[in-house]
């Protein structure tokens, strides 16, 4: 209860509103990821006592700044324990999320959690990013493609675009003005990664092999927590 009182807290500060049912949802999942994290390396170990900041708010932050286009596919790739894509499943409107990960036991577990928590539009799925991306089931079949810390930001390209529909005839600037919230609709066809550190070499590398048409970073700042608190300092959205 005292966690989501503060989730709720933290979350009002940075004018997002939460409904008592994603609450309760949120404080479920983070229940069963402790518990198969007894089991399973899903998280750090060191990092279970911060799991709340380092993992739920460090995810679901994204909301904070952006949202998705109503009835979006999104997939997550390197899903781990379902970071980010349950959190973020949970908090936004009618998105369908498929977890990702090349891993069995892990996806068995999020398999598992996705079953407990009822999240019918979640799905997962085994397999590698680079195989998984060329069946036609996957194939350009998703508007968004997602990932925290998994690769390099140029190997995530490479990974992401193949799952990625072709959204170029429709891409115009999307402002703050086309989202209910205040906050921008991310662009369809984005990549959106969870980075921490010097992103400079990445950055270059990314221009100079892929060419992107936008590739832009936004600090992870969430009002009432330290920064030095998060995993990932860094949101980079990518537009292929």
């Amino acid at each position: 209860m005292e966690e989501g009182i503060w989730l709720r807290t933290i979350c009002q500060k940075n004018r997002f509103s939460l409904a008592d049912e994603q609450i309760d949802l949120l404080q479920k999942y983070v229940a069963q990821l402790l518990d198969w994290n007894k089991k399973l390396n899903l998280i750090s170990r060191k990092d279970e006592e911060n799991i709340w900041t380092r993992h739920i708010l460090s995810s679901i932050g994204f909301l904070f700044q952006f949202e998705f286009g109503p009835g979006s596919a999104i997939v997550d790739i390197g899903t781990g324990g379902g970071l980010p894509g349950i959190p973020l499943a949970i908090l936004s409107k009618n998105v369908n999320m498929t977890l990702l990960d090349s891993i069995q036991k892990k996806i068995r577990a999020v398999t598992e959690i996705v079953s407990t928590l009822k999240l019918n539009r979640v799905k997962t799925y085994c397999g590698r990013a680079e195989d998984v991306n060329r069946l036609p089931k996957f194939h350009r079949s998703f508007d968004y493609a997602i990932s925290r810390g998994v690769g390099s930001i140029s190997q995530m390209v490479d990974w992401s675009v193949p799952f990625l529909r072709d959204h170029s005839a429709s891409r115009a600037e999307i402002s703050r003005a086309d989202s209910s919230q205040g906050r921008a609709i991310l662009k369809p066809g984005s990549i959106v990664l969870w980075k921490g550190g010097d992103l400079t070499r990445e950055f270059d590398e990314v221009r100079l092999k892929h060419k992107p048409a936008e590739i832009s970073s936004y600090p992870l700042i969430i009002d009432g927590i330290d920064p030095s608190e998060l995993v990932e300092k860094k949101i980079v959205v990518i537009q292929p």
